[in-house]
């Protein structure tokens, strides 16, 4: 049987709980995944910040468990969901089967409330990958 190339997309979810936690990310790839065309990161549901929030985070991403290191990026937050970046940061990174993929995500601090109280808040981290199947 002939073997196909498809996309698939990895999510790789952080709950972010207090101001400036930093969070390791270490996740096993799975080995059908041959190349990572893509990157985004995008906060998940509604803060209620009263106002957009243009560095909330920034995430850190390694492939090839360590060996290749091709994105450092910050994280923003809209409060109109049609303003959320739906664009991936262009990779191509191949990737080898069943390494990692590390890195972290970095609370900037800055989710807050009117009063100044830190809002708990996810975000997702997808990958665009293409896959043989």
């Amino acid at each position: 049987m002939e073997s196909k190339e498809s996309r698939r997309f990895v999510i790789l979810p952080v709950d972010v709980t207090k101001a400036g936690q930093i969070i390791p990310l270490d996740r096993e790839l799975p080995a059908h995944l041959i190349v990572c065309k893509g990157i985004n990161a995008t906060v998940k549901g509604f803060l209620n910040t009263g106002k957009d929030i243009q560095h909330i985070g920034e995430i850190s991403i390694l492939f090839n468990s360590g060996e290749i290191h091709p994105f450092h990026h910050t994280v923003g937050y809209s409060l109109e969901p049609l303003r959320k970046k739906n664009n991936f940061f262009e990779l191509k990174e191949p990737l080898v089967p069943n390494y990692h993929i590390n890195g972290f995500y970095e609370d900037a601090g800055t989710s807050l409330d009117v009063k100044g109280n830190f809002l708990p808040y996810s975000v997702n981290i997808y990958l665009d990958c293409k896959a043989i199947v």
